[in-house]
């Protein structure tokens, strides 16, 4: 398997992990600030699926066109279109990511959001993990509510 085929199905996997995990949350507390200052499930999801949309843009050389979702208007959707949105999303990266050629895959960009020069690698993969980290986030805050089972 090629580092873009793990990237791909990272990417295909944690979206769906990510939607069971967050189903499981009472719907009352989708939206739940924990602390009064953290973020919610609902804030995580759509930044999830505005940086697998970025990264995307991004990989065809678009990242500055504006296409796609702003981060507002992703949690402004409701539940079931923010996710439907995030599966898109992951999809349409998936499949970008895994068409790199290992060329392309390290080829040197300027970073969208740092202005200095990296390779491509160091921009993609930065969704797929970022899916596993709020994954791990919203478990979080299950065993908070007292749900202490993790939701694969």
């Amino acid at each position: 398997m090629s580092a873009q085929e793990y990237l791909a199905e990272t990417a295909r996997r944690m979206a769906k992990t990510i939607e069971r995990t967050v189903a499981h949350l009472p719907e009352d507390k989708r939206e739940w600030v924990p602390m009064g200052s953290a973020r919610t499930a609902v804030d995580m999801l759509a930044e999830c699926a505005f940086y697998l949309n970025f990264a995307t843009l991004t990989m065809k050389g678009m990242a500055t066109t504006g296409e796609g979702k702003d981060m507002a208007a992703l949690q402004a959707l409701p539940f079931n279109e923010l996710v439907a949105e995030l599966h898109k999303n992951a999809q349409a990266y998936a499949e970008t990511i895994a068409s790199l050629t290992d060329e392309q895959f390290v080829q040197e960009v300027t970073h969208p959001m740092t202005g200095r020069p990296t390779a491509l690698v160091n921009v993609v993969n930065l969704p797929a993990m970022n899916l596993v980290y709020h994954w791990g986030q919203i478990n979080y805050m299950q065993m908070m509510l007292g749900d202490t089972e993790m939701h694969w």
